[in-house]
């Protein structure tokens, strides 16, 4: 992998006179060679024909003000590219002149090439000729980025490595480039971070922030002292950053608790920043994200609480007395930094404007764009948030963060930021990783990329590049697996790969046909299949692959079905029912693992897929007619061509009807309770085998619908509580929360509001609908009256059952897993006449089970018919999220809510 760390080897420092003199047997130029991209991209990058390999004899000529890091850092990219020790004395084949001195402005001279000086810091030149190479930074950190350059533009061919004669003029765009380690999740490990440090110094990075939020003594705990060991390790970053010519920074967020004025507090603050200051960090920050809009203490009333915005006046008190306090008379101590608490948008709240207005000058905030993940950033929004804030910002860029919706991977490029923010106070830019170091990689590379060179950035193009960058020998399966995971709120296109081919298949099958679409879809699906096995065999990055498990292994399964389904259309196309049969065992087999993954992977792109093939799949159908006595007669039709079948079941929902041991596959079923009837075949082969038609819808009778309000009517998981809903015999019909009034309620057998409704657009319209609801928003059960206290747990996949003897337990005691991995659980605290069934691991008392029977007496007035609260998140009846015994307590609740409405269903 391009960012491991390399071995380094002792190369002779020649004497500058000696080194001045003409290299003796220079390396001939050969054939012409394509200048690899390089990130970030330089300011201008020049071909001056032909290659030249790097020879076995190199003398490097260094002064005594070279920089030591890009002096380590040359030998160990000489030794990668082929280079062995230089003898004592005399020239060699290959001269390299590291740093800007004055042999290293006569080499450029004689080539007709123009030194660092006059660049911004951090500038640097690299010119290459046969024999000759010049390492110019119009400072140290230059010289060391001139060498990064070098490492991307050698370029390996069999045993030589061939550096291409060029020149290369660069600088960057934002002084500060980095990575904040500011998400909500497990820690990352010393060893992450130093790998994140060794590929932020590769890329021209600049800037390590940690502020781990769930790291207690940064946040919760912030007044005590850190344990010796966890010091040792932040030691170790930080000592390692500065070998990289990263700067550390350590931030403290006190926020949640903190007396502002408080010398004792203040005093906990200096104390834990010396610590930090023992173990080499210099520069820090004070954080005051993701908290209350209060004052915590008497004091700080008394003080601030005259100020049109007094946490504002408190915070910039706290800042400028650490200044005072800690910074003052330490000249080496970096500026200080803050994230002010309204840190997004640049409305000019009073906060906001008294915040700039109070924070003492040379201050650097964080600011996180329009949003807070901000889809586009434009030179407008930077110039508003800089004339609120009055300070230099620094963009801290929510992405490729993850903590938001751990189930993603965001693996595509940075998107959707303007060239020319550092021309509106933007001094800076930090990215928020994800909680999964080495995948966060991709979206860490082209923000070095942009952050470098904002005016050269091109998205795509520095995605392809990143790909072959940390995707190394197997960089085509990493972008197999990238475009899977792709899609993110600033760039929404789900597997745009993938989809492409996916909309190619479905044109040319609708012609009847299996042609060069489906072999290319095909073939994708394959190097979806293979694509874990080849990262693991051929990244070098075993961290990644561990990392990235879940994700690998659902991509794998999904290949596996995706290859099943073209194989079983094809074959269905040219009558090869055999093959059809058995490719769609295959689907089924692959796509049921693959949804036993928590994680997802292209959810908008393979799910319809898999849902499209069982609709357009003809292996099992079934016919539901009407037989004239309000009876239905059920047919099977099976395509298995050489396999046997043993017979036939039939199915409404979960409730097995009959059976047919023969074809032609028929059932009489006279007496369909008056409901919504799903019914299926299952046609089972006599090896064992099963194939289930395509699910047939029929409404028997007049059954008193069921009303799903929801906030969008397409949601993965809402689908699924209507598929489940009609499964139980209810018809469904879905309105928009928005939209809803309380007039949508009469004539209903159940109302269900589902958690992606925004309660606002819920309200009260069914506080006092004389029907059954149903809901799993916890700020509806506030509206509805059914529970004072109410919220959301993240991080939790289980509900603790309370009273076994409830009805609404559904026979499930103890702790019951509900999700297949950490989701949120939704919650209320109920009035006493509450039925209680479950509550929430280590606080039971927040019931995520608990309902009222019609008549029972709940926080806000009496149950005019029975309310149930559940704990489900927005995902809803997810398959790929929900547990079986999740879908069993939500057949409780409606069976309980509705008893008439449950004909279909096995209990």
């Amino acid at each position: 992998m391009v960012f491991r760390v390399l071995l380094a080897v002792v190369l002779l420092v020649v004497p500058a006179p000696v080194a001045s003199a003409a290299p003796v047997s220079e390396p001939a130029a050969e054939a012409a060679v394509p200048v690899p991209d390089v990130l970030p991209t330089p300011r201008s990058i020049t071909p001056r024909g032909g290659a030249f390999p790097v020879p076995p004899v190199v003398a490097v000529v260094r002064g005594p003000a070279t920089d030591p890091a890009a002096a380590r850092e040359l030998e160990a990219v000489l030794r990668a590219a082929g280079a062995r020790v230089v003898l004592s004395g005399g020239p060699a084949p290959l001269t390299v002149w590291l740093d800007d001195s004055r042999e290293s402005s006569d080499a450029l001279r004689r080539m007709r090439v123009a030194g660092p000086a006059g660049l911004p810091a951090e500038g640097y030149v690299l010119a290459a000729r046969p024999g000759r190479l010049v390492l110019a930074g119009v400072d140290g950190v230059g010289t060391f980025h001139a060498v990064q350059t070098l490492r991307q533009v050698l370029a390996r061919r069999g045993p030589v490595s061939l550096l291409p004669s060029l020149d290369v003029r660069d600088w960057p765009t934002m002084a500060w480039r980095g990575v904040v380690e500011g998400f909500y999740g497990p820690l990352w490990s010393t060893a992450d971070r130093i790998r994140q440090l060794d590929r932020a110094a590769a890329t021209k990075l600049n800037t390590y922030v940690y502020a781990a939020k769930d790291d207690p003594y940064h946040r919760e705990r912030w007044r005590e002292p850190y344990p010796e060991q966890r010091l040792r390790e932040l030691g170790e970053v930080a000592a390692h950053a500065a070998s990289r010519h990263v700067r550390f920074v350590f931030a403290v967020s006190p926020g949640l608790d903190v007396c502002h004025s408080a010398p004792a507090d203040l005093a906990a603050l200096t104390a834990k920043a010396e610590a930090l200051w023992e173990r080499g960090v210099r520069r820090f920050a004070l954080f005051f994200d993701d908290i209350g809009g209060g004052l915590h203490c008497a004091e700080d009333e008394r003080r601030f609480g005259t100020d049109p915005a007094p946490l504002a006046a408190a915070q910039a008190h706290l800042l400028a007395e650490f200044r005072r306090a800690f910074l003052a008379g330490r000249p080496e101590a970096g500026p200080l930094v803050t994230v002010p608490t309204e840190y997004a948008g640049a409305a000019g709240s009073t906060y906001q404007r008294r915040f700039g207005e109070l924070v003492e000058p040379g201050v650097l905030v964080y600011w996180t764009g329009p949003e807070v993940v901000s889809a586009t950033v434009d030179e407008a929004d930077a110039a508003a948030a800089h004339a609120v804030f009055r300070h230099d910002l620094l963009l801290w860029d929510n992405f490729p963060v993850n903590d938001f919706d751990p189930r993603r991977l965001f693996l595509g490029p940075l998107v959707g930021r303007s060239a020319t923010l550092h021309r509106a106070g933007v001094h800076g830019l930090t990215a928020n990783p994800m909680v999964e170091s080495e995948p966060s990689a991709l979206g860490l590379v082209t923000a070095a990329d942009y952050a470098w060179n904002a005016g050269g950035y091109r998205p795509e193009q520095s995605w392809r590049t990143a790909l072959r960058l940390v995707g190394g020998g197997a960089a085509e399966s990493l972008r197999v697996f990238a475009d899977a995971n792709r899609g993110s709120l600033l760039d929404p296109t789900p597997a745009p790969e993938l989809s492409a081919r996916i909309d190619a298949f479905w044109a040319e099958h609708e012609r009847g046909v299996a042609g060069p679409a489906a072999r290319a879809l095909e073939e994708w699906f394959g190097a979806m299949a293979v694509a874990p096995a080849r990262l693991r065999e051929g990244m070098g990055n075993p961290a990644f692959v561990e990392q990235a498990e879940p994700w690998l292994t659902k991509l794998r399964w999904y290949g596996v079905a995706g290859e099943a389904s073209t194989r079983e259309l094809a074959a269905l196309l040219r009558g090869d029912d055999t093959t059809a049969w058995r490719q769609r065992v295959v689907r089924d087999t692959a796509t049921a693992t693959a949804r036993t993954v928590y994680q997802r992977v292209a959810p908008e792109v393979m799910r319809p897929f898999l849902d499209r093939v069982s609709a357009a799949s003809r292996v099992v159908t079934l016919e539901a007619t009407p037989d004239g006595t309000g009876g239905l007669t059920l047919t099977a039709g099976v395509r298995s061509g050489a396999v046997p079948i043993d017979h036939v079941e039939f199915y409404s929902g979960d409730r097995l009807v009959g059976r047919a041991d023969q074809g032609p596959y028929r059932l009489d079923w006279p007496d369909p309770a008056a409901a919504r009837h799903v019914l299926t075949a299952r046609a089972v082969a006599a090896d064992g085998t099963a194939v289930r038609s395509a699910p047939v819808r029929r409404t028997v009778g007049a059954p008193d619908p069921a009303l799903l309000v929801v906030g969008t009517v397409d949601a993965v998981g809402d689908v699924a509580v209507r598929h489940r809903l009609e499964e139980l015999g209810l018809p469904v019909e879905v309105k928009a929360a928005a939209d809803t009034t309380s007039a949508d309620a009469d004539g209903k057998a159940l109302v269900v509001i589902s958690s992606t409704a925004i309660s606002g657009d819920v309200g009260t319209k069914f506080t006092v609908a004389p029907v059954p609801v149903l809901t799993w928003e916890s700020f509806v059960f506030d509206d509805l009256g059914m529970a004072a206290e109410v919220g959301e747990t993240w991080r939790v996949d289980s509900v603790v059952i309370t009273d076994p003897a409830s009805p609404l337990a559904g026979g499930h005691t103890g702790e019951v897993t509900v999700y297949t991995g950490p989701d949120r659980v939704r919650w209320g605290v109920p009035a006493p006449a509450a039925e209680r069934a479950a509550g929430l691991p280590g606080d039971e008392a927040k019931a995520t089970l608990f309902g009222y029977r019609t008549g029972d007496a709940m926080v806000e007035g009496t149950a005019p018919a029975p309310r149930i609260g559940l704990f489900l998140g927005d995902d809803g009846l997810d398959t790929d999220v929900v547990t079986a015994a999740a879908v069993d307590l939500f057949d409780t609740a409606v069976c309980q809510a509705v008893p008439a409405g449950c004909v279909t269903a096995t209990r």
